[in-house]
Formats: structure tokens, sequence, C-alpha cells
């Protein structure tokens, strides 16, 4: 069985889904890990604020923060070997990394719910930005 360890950027929480408007990458993020736990993946995520020893330990993580800072994270790991950084990337991308086979059937579901932060029946998987009002436009 594969291992995927993800180095997460500083965050007030272990998943960065938290607060009055969460990160939707992130939550799409965490939604594509659980997914690839259920294919038999091991996943491991280290919060930098949570487990800063943990990044200690792991020489290439290590390395990489001291020579180019928190810019490098996240850094996706499998099987102790560096396969990206510098950004969250898709559930195609960590099915791809795992060599595992990935079709529409497997895309995230649309996330729609009432609280959602951009209506009723939105489309929160699309990026959103916050004007100065804190009123959603795209």
């Amino acid at each position: 069985m594969s291992k995927l360890e993800v180095f997460d950027s500083p965050m007030c929480c272990d998943s960065g889904i938290c607060g009055e408007h969460p990160d939707f990458v992130l939550v799409n993020f965490a939604s594509d890990l659980e997914w690839l736990k259920a294919q038999g993946v091991e996943v491991v995520r280290h919060g930098h604020t949570l487990e800063p020893t943990e990044f200690t330990k792991n020489k290439e993580v290590s390395r990489l923060m001291a020579e180019e800072g928190s810019k490098c994270l996240p850094i996706i790991m499998l099987d102790d070997k560096i396969v990206f950084r510098g950004d969250y990337v898709s559930r195609v991308n960590l099915a791809d990394f795992c060599n595992i086979p990935f079709n529409d059937e497997d895309a995230p579901p649309v996330h729609r719910e009432e609280n959602c932060c951009c209506g009723l029946d939105c489309d929160c998987t699309l990026p959103h930005r916050y004007d100065d009002d804190s009123n959603i436009s795209e």
C-alpha cells in the first residue's frame, strides 16, 4: 500500500476548513484525500502549526523549508518522494500520482448546501473572491 503525506502550510486548524469563509480549495482537497483513503492509500497530513517537528524530521521537507520558506508548501510526498509542492492538486492528480484509475464518476460531488457561502444550490467548487463588503463575486 502506498503512503501519501501532505505537509500543509500554516493554518488555524488541521485541515484549514474552518472559519466563516473556508477556502474551498482546502474543502475539495480534504474530500479528495478521503477518496484516496477509500482507494486503499494511507494518507497522513502534517500541519505546520500543529506538528512543526514533523517538518524538521523529514530531511527533504526541512531542506526545502530552509531554502524557500513556506512558499514551497504544501509539499505532497508519495512513499517518501516529493511528487508535488507549492499548491494543492486535484483528485485526478492524486489518482495519477498513486497509479489509481480515475474516471468522471470518481469526480468530487458538487458542493451544494443550504448554508453554502454563496447561496442556495451554489457550486462552491468554483473559485470565488470576496470584495471589500464580503460579498461574493465570480
